[in-house]
């Protein structure tokens, strides 16, 4: 999965969390396997977010200390033995967002995705085979846009009455007016243009391959088609170092910023990477019946990331040896349960 930005929590958080300025401290210029394990260990024991519905024994787990115990930094053996081992500690993590990149020298780019290492994916497309299909559904106006180098999307109408978005990464909100790209300002102001005119009667979204993308769009983007507020579920976050020291649960709102008093019927376009903040928003829509989804059940990492100076737990790098991504804090839906690992089942 890409890097997934997704900050539900608004103000209470400012107010309520204690900003992380008591960070696990620097392993040093020249750490041994086992300062390497032991920092990692206790990272998870006390910044994992899941720990009150994993089903991973992490105490079990120190048992690989010994293991560690016999390995040498600066062998490259060594060093292969050592991913393998990370690989095994976490290979039933339920986070779907977790991952390990490997930083050291003679192991760097290798990376460790347990959820995707576990789906089996049958025939799922990728989103430029896809991009095909719809540029061939698109019969009149059409558009395209994209703000950086790996992300895309085209816009168009496939009837009078029908108009079509797909993307494969949400950054607009963070991106729009920037001065990065004018054609991508303007593809977007006809979209927005398109949604809001009462001609318009159906929206087809394709997040099929889409990996998700900055939660700033869910009001941006969503939010123009949407005529009300919605509390589509809650958050929940770690509030100190105790493995299950929880937040209250917090209401997850996704803010309207439709014109229109009526809005066009939706029609959400999945497949098994469809991911994070795209999940979220065919879970927001599907859940209060604004349309309907068709294709696959999504992913399943619908938890929020952000930076560990602002949450008890979530991404962190152990020096120059490898970088965890991880959950900041976990999203549930509106009956107050997890679908993380679960994703979202088409109608």
């Amino acid at each position: 999965m890409k890097k997934i930005y997704f900050i539900v929590l608004c103000c209470y958080i400012c107010m309520t969390s204690s900003c992380s300025d008591d960070l696990p401290g620097e392993i040093g210029q020249n750490p041994t396997m086992v300062d390497i394990f032991d920092q990692f260990y206790h990272f998870m024991d006390e910044r994992y977010v899941f720990w009150d519905l994993e089903n991973t024994d992490w105490d079990q787990m120190h048992q690989y200390r010994s293991q560690f115990e016999r390995l040498d930094i600066n062998d490259q053996q060594d060093l292969f033995s050592a991913v393998e081992l990370f690989r095994e500690m976490t290979q039933d993590i339920l986070d779907h967002h977790f991952t390990i990149d490997f930083t050291a020298r003679g192991i760097q780019g290798i990376q460790i995705n347990p959820s995707f290492e576990r789906k089996q994916f049958d025939d799922v497309p990728s989103y430029f085979d896809s991009l095909e299909e719809v540029e061939a559904m698109i019969r009149g106006e059409q558009h395209v846009g994209h703000y950086t180098n790996d992300s895309h999307f085209i816009t168009g109408l496939t009837d009078d009455q029908t108009v079509i978005f797909k993307t494969n990464l949400f950054n607009f909100g963070r991106n729009y007016r920037s001065g990065i790209s004018a054609e991508s300002d303007e593809s977007l102001d006809w979209f927005f243009d398109q949604v809001e005119n009462d001609n318009i009667k159906h929206v087809i979204l394709d997040l099929r391959s889409c990996t998700g993308g900055n939660l700033i769009d869910l009001n941006f983007f969503l939010g123009k088609l949407l005529i009300a507020d919605i509390h589509f579920g809650y958050t929940k976050m770690k509030l100190g170092r105790g493995r299950t020291h929880y937040s209250p649960l917090l209401p997850a709102i996704v803010r309207s910023r439709r014109v229109n008093t009526t809005a066009p019927k939706i029609t959400v376009l999945t497949n098994g990477i469809t991911a994070s903040l795209a999940e979220l928003m065919a879970y927001i829509i599907q859940s209060n019946q604004l349309g309907t989804l068709e294709g696959a059940s999504t992913y399943g990492a619908t938890s929020p990331i952000a930076a560990i100076e602002i949450f008890n737990s979530g991404t962190y790098s152990i020096g120059e040896f490898m970088r965890i991504r991880t959950a900041s804090v976990q999203f549930l839906d509106k009956n107050s349960r997890s679908i993380e690992g679960v994703g979202v089942a088409p109608n």
